[in-house]
């Protein structure tokens, strides 16, 4: 049986980091960094194999160019803005024969997402696992 988890940040204050890194709360904390490039790239991949993206689209400059500081559940919002980007298009059109997700889609869906995980946020947690693993 496979259990699958969908892991994403969670927003700690330093009173909720000592509070959840007592014994016995959740057994260890684990830090999980955001997904470098390659990483990125496979989740772009993987939430577009069902899509109907369009030949041109260049997923892999995507995810290298436009989605640094982006988390997994940040990419599922872009493709999510992108076919929603799409849809409008056809529907101005009345033409939904051939809605498929375009390059244009994706630098829409762009200007409308942003990384949830702020530059401020990651030095923040990368402070709180590296003090965290100094004292295990």
């Amino acid at each position: 049986m496979l259990l699958g988890l969908r892991l994403s940040h969670i927003r700690l204050s330093q009173s909720s980091g000592r509070l959840l890194a007592s014994k016995g709360r959740f057994g260890s904390l684990v830090y999980v960094p955001l997904p470098n490039a390659d990483e990125r790239v496979s989740i772009l991949k993987s939430i577009a194999k069902k899509r109907p993206i369009h030949p041109s689209v260049d997923l892999d400059a995507i995810a290298n160019k436009y989605c640094q500081g982006f988390s997994g559940a940040d990419l599922a919002n872009l493709m999510d803005k992108a076919i929603n980007e799409a849809t409008k298009e056809k529907f101005v059109d009345m033409d939904l024969s051939d809605c498929t997700i375009k390059m244009t889609h994706f630098k829409q869906a762009l200007s409308l997402v942003t990384p949830s995980v702020s530059k401020k946020q990651i030095k923040h947690y990368e402070k709180l696992r590296k003090k965290l693993q100094s004292s295990t």
